[in-house]
């Protein structure tokens, strides 16, 4: 609307843009690396979801809301492409990937991971 005045009425300038956020560089992490996020997580207090690997990245489906790709941006964070979303991994003693936290907007869900259907 406020284009439309300004073109029909002239007079003070336009606003300025807000400014881009800034995405942070994706992590280069080996397939190796990739493959040990793979798996399925049980979702607190319900829900399940699904993570798979191509290519350089994550694929991840929370059963009912559809796929996301996931980007690392360090060693056990990811952040998603398409939307606010970032994953964090947790790791047991071993140092075996054994939970993770999923964060899109003002939600936070805690899911660990089912051993019988992960690799």
């Amino acid at each position: 609307m406020v284009i439309a005045r300004h073109i029909l009425y002239g007079g003070d300038s336009l606003p300025s843009l807000p400014s881009v956020p800034v995405r942070p560089p994706i992590a280069k992490l080996t397939e190796r690396a990739l493959d040990s996020y793979t798996g399925r997580y049980q979702l607190d207090p319900s829900g399940m979801l699904n993570v798979a690997r191509r290519g350089d990245h994550l694929l991840v489906n929370e059963l009912g809301d559809g796929v996301v790709t996931y980007f690392p941006i360090d060693g056990d964070v990811f952040i998603a492409n398409t939307e606010k979303g970032q994953i964090r991994v947790g790791r047991d003693a071993e140092g075996k990937v054994a939970a993770v936290t999923l964060r899109n907007g003002g939600t936070q869900r805690r899911g660990h991971r089912n051993r019988e259907w992960s690799r």
